[in-house]
């Protein structure tokens, strides 16, 4: 009887924890199902449906896997294939596909038992929280950004703890490795230039009093390049009023400082080179009256820079020439272009020309300041140019005469040329008249008597003398005898009387015999004739060569 009740009392129990259980599985919000290593869920809660709106058997009907985001089916598959092998305890996150198309992060914790082929999984949805995550992911990259552009980084450090945090673009402000994590007060300590340390170690120990700092001060980074930083630090005032740490910043200010300082030293450039420029300067105000003049300006006055403060044009030049300087001025002002003039102006050290230039000048809003007026001292340019003008008039005048003369010698000399050429003419004619008088005395007064001797009985040797004769006085009387005869001047008396027998067609043998010499005399000659005419190096035919003169 006490063990029927005893037994009673442990299915009571029984039923009452599984009554439990039952009542965990359909209240859970997370998701719990049951499952094989095959993959496939046999048994969902309600929340499946209430997360993932899938009803329990869509479930159970479809591979677990079919349901799992494509960049996420590779780690889950492989959790699976683990939990077949054997491992226990599974963690893992991945996006599930809900009903209506969207995907919602899991984060699932999975208990398996290979030997019985199944596991359990408890599932939490994670989209909000993963959503926040991203949200606070990207605003920190954002915000990481922000400070990159800006060159700015930020730093706390904990009064109790003596932590530092630093930003990424903290480091990179100081010239440090991010690896550091958080920096050690010797890494620090060896950015400042040792100078800069004792000022930025007492500043920091005032603001931890409560007195907040804002520094520029110079560093060094690793690699040795100077920099300059401007960093701040604020107290952090705690729940019961006492300062529990310091918050700053700090950003890379080389740049500007370097700027800063070369403008500096532009600016004492410029002022130097207004004093010590070669012509004179002016500021006025708008309304004509002096701002500075430097040097020049005041050496050209001959008055000292506290007399002409503040002075007009016409307390200065005069009521003529201050006027026209006061309307430059305002017109310089109107049409904002450059306007130049060339004034003769009366000083104390005498009367000077100057050429002057007018500019205003205004600041970046357009607003006029002032008008700078350049003024070049160019009465030595004048006095020369007024010289060479001069000379210049005293030249043209000598050359009008020069030129006249040379007219008068022109005509003369036209005249002579004119006589010239009538006289040339005459010769000329004098000259036809001759040639046709000789032409016309060997015609009528020797070739006549040639005929009858031709005619005569003559032995081989005198009819040879008479034909040569006869060509002899044909090229005395050509139209090419000129250029023939200049030709032959280069040749002996011989040698002009075998080339006449070579022009005539007579052969070395048959010149031989009429001068009475040797054939191989008469070759030589040949040869000598053929050098002297420039043909000796060629194939040319020397009775032809003679011929074609």
């Amino acid at each position: 009887m006490k063990r029927n009740s005893a037994l009673e009392k442990d299915i009571q129990k029984r039923d009452g924890l599984l009554s439990s259980l039952e009542r965990l599985f359909n209240l859970s919000p997370d998701m719990i199902g049951q499952g094989d290593l095959h993959g496939y869920f046999r048994m969902t809660n309600p929340a499946f449906t209430e997360i993932l709106g899938y009803s329990a058997r869509e479930v159970t009907s479809c591979p677990f896997l079919s349901f799992v985001h494509q960049e996420d089916y590779e780690k889950t598959h492989n959790a699976l294939k683990a939990a077949a092998e054997g491992k226990r305890e599974i963690f893992i996150q991945n996006r599930y596909k809900c009903k209506d198309g969207s995907y919602k992060w899991i984060e699932w914790k999975v208990r398996a038992w290979r030997e019985e082929n199944r596991f359990i999984a408890f599932g939490r949805d994670i989209t909000e929280s993963r959503k926040a995550e991203k949200e606070l992911q990207d605003l920190q990259k954002a915000m990481d950004l922000a400070q990159k552009m800006a060159g700015i980084g930020y730093w706390s450090y904990d009064r109790d703890t003596g932590n530092r945090v630093w930003s990424s673009q903290m480091f990179i402000n100081f010239g440090l490795s991010p690896e550091l994590g958080s920096p050690r007060m010797e890494d620090i300590k060896n950015a400042f230039h040792p100078d800069e340390w004792d000022i930025f170690e007492k500043k920091f120990q005032d603001a931890l009093d409560g007195a907040p700092y804002d520094l520029v001060l110079q560093i060094r980074h690793s690699d040795g390049t100077p920099h300059f930083i401007h960093t701040q630090g604020y107290p952090i005032i705690g729940d019961s009023g006492k300062i529990t740490g310091l918050f700053g910043t700090s950003r890379d200010v080389t740049r500007r400082i370097l700027a800063e300082t070369a403008l500096s030293q532009s600016e004492e450039k410029y002022r130097l080179l207004y004093q010590n420029a070669g012509f004179g300067i002016g500021y006025w105000t708008p309304d004509g009256k002096v701002i500075s003049f430097n040097k020049v300006a005041l050496d050209s006055i001959g008055a000292p820079a506290e007399d002409l403060q503040n002075k007009s044009a016409i307390e200065i030049f005069g009521e003529e020439m201050g006027s026209y300087i006061i309307r430059r001025i305002a017109r310089s002002v109107e049409t904002n272009r450059q306007q130049s003039y060339e004034d003769t102006v009366s000083l104390p050290v005498g009367e000077k020309v100057f050429l002057s230039t007018y500019n205003a000048v205004r600041n970046p809003t357009g607003e006029v300041l002032g008008v700078q007026i350049i003024s070049v001292d160019i009465t030595e340019k004048k006095n020369l140019e007024k010289s060479l003008q001069e000379h210049k008039d005293l030249l043209e005048k000598k050359v009008v005469e020069r030129t006249n003369e040379l007219a008068d010698k022109s005509k003369k000399l036209e005249d002579l040329n004119i006589a010239l050429k009538v006289m040339i003419e005459k010769k000329e004619e004098d000259q036809t008249d001759f040639e046709n008088r000789i032409s016309s005395n060997i015609n009528n007064l020797i070739n006549p008597y040639l005929d009858k001797l031709k005619r005569c009985n003559m032995d081989d040797k005198s009819k040879t003398l008479v034909n040569i004769l006869e060509s002899n006085l044909k090229e005395i009387i050509s139209p090419f005898s000129y250029e023939y005869s200049t030709i032959y001047n280069r040749l002996s008396p011989r040698e002009i009387r075998i080339a006449n027998l070579v022009k005539q067609g007579k052969t070395t043998k048959e010149i031989a015999r009429i001068l009475h010499l040797s054939s191989r005399t008469v070759g030589s000659y040949r040869a000598n004739i053929r050098k002297k005419l420039g043909i000796n190096h060629s194939s040319i035919n020397l009775h032809s060569y003679l011929l074609s003169l």
